[in-house]
């Protein structure tokens, strides 16, 4: 059942990426190995979430249990080559249905994805989907989460144009951080713009007047009326004796 094609892909793959919910279900129950990963380090249900097959995820799953199944929970952690788990994958999709069947399921909402520390909520903010983000913020994500570059889901909210996300993620306690609120960058705006207008020192005394340049040395005769500026003389020549 477990056999791969050229594309690393066994039948379930095909199943899921053809969405025939009820192939998966026979094969699940024929044995068929969720967590084979195709040439891409796809496992089916990251395709399911790929492909926005809900019902085959669904199969794959099975029914919610707490704590998860451990092969559920294999499935939910797995990730492909590009270090995404499934629910990362459904966030992208900005798929409501799917994150919601994969929190249902048990998936970690704060693992970070390894290429730059992103958080599922970061990914929902930079994929600008308020109802997502509320989704994973009810659910229980750190809204305070921060990637390799001390980056957090509030600061990528603030340079991108839907103004939903930051006041969402500030009703749910997202702080500003230190230096990076939006009256800290006013207040930098008006001091550069104090300085392009003052030009002068903060004491607000100018500085001495440059000196004037000294005038350009003249001819050592004046020139004819209307000739050219006379040369300069010649060197002293000494006397041959």
């Amino acid at each position: 059942l477990d056999l791969q094609n050229d594309l690393g892909q066994t039948a379930l793959h095909l199943a899921v990426i053809l969405g025939l919910p009820a192939f998966v279900c026979k094969l699940r129950a024929a044995g068929a190995g969720p967590g084979v990963q195709e040439r891409g380090g796809h496992t089916a249900l990251h395709l399911a979430c790929r492909e926005g097959q809900p019902a085959c995820a669904r199969h794959l799953l099975g029914p919610p249990r707490a704590p998860p199944a451990p092969e559920t929970r294999e499935q939910l952690e797995s990730v492909n080559y590009d270090g995404y788990t499934p629910l990362h994958v459904a966030v992208l999709r900005k798929d409501v249905e799917l994150v919601q069947l994969l929190l249902r399921a048990g998936a970690d909402l704060n693992k970070a994805e390894p290429s730059c520390g992103r958080t599922p909520l970061h990914l929902a903010v930079e994929a600008q989907s308020p109802e997502l983000a509320e989704l994973l913020l009810r659910a229980g994500a750190d809204p305070a989460a921060r990637g390799y570059g001390g980056r957090t889901p509030l600061y990528s909210a603030r340079h991108r144009p839907d103004p939903r996300l930051p006041q969402l993620l500030r009703a749910f306690g997202a702080p500003d951080p230190p230096g990076d609120s939006e009256d800290s960058e006013e207040e930098e705006d008006e001091d550069e713009e104090e300085d392009d207008d003052g030009g002068g020192d903060s004491s607000g005394v100018s500085g001495p007047p440059p000196s004037p340049k000294p005038p350009p040395k003249s001819c050592l005769s004046p020139p004819p009326p209307g000739g050219a500026p006379c040369p300069a003389p010649p060197p002293s020549l000494k006397k041959v004796s």
